[in-house]
């Protein structure tokens, strides 16, 4: 996890962690999810998250300061994954 403000991190490093927690997620989802739906067993997807995502969605809110592209992150996989069901 990167820490430091939005305004000083540097691209690469929010590439990374957008590359590993929003298009990681949305990539696999995508990938097993017809074939999921398609089953006649009955199937789910599981998405383990950390306890940062677990605050950020029982809370609503951002209340780590330093990790608003982490944050920012778990809270669209929670968002994802919400919307599927």
């Amino acid at each position: 996890m990167h820490k430091g403000d939005f305004e000083s991190m540097n691209f690469k490093d929010i590439a990374e962690m957008i590359n590993g927690n929003i298009n990681a997620i949305t990539y696999m989802t995508r990938f097993v999810l017809k074939s999921i739906k398609d089953s006649p067993i009955k199937s789910a997807i599981i998405n383990v998250g950390s306890g940062t995502a677990a605050k950020v969605k029982t809370s609503g809110n951002f209340s780590l300061t330093k990790y608003e592209v982490y944050q920012s992150t778990q809270n669209y996989q929670n968002v994802l994954m919400t919307s599927l069901q």
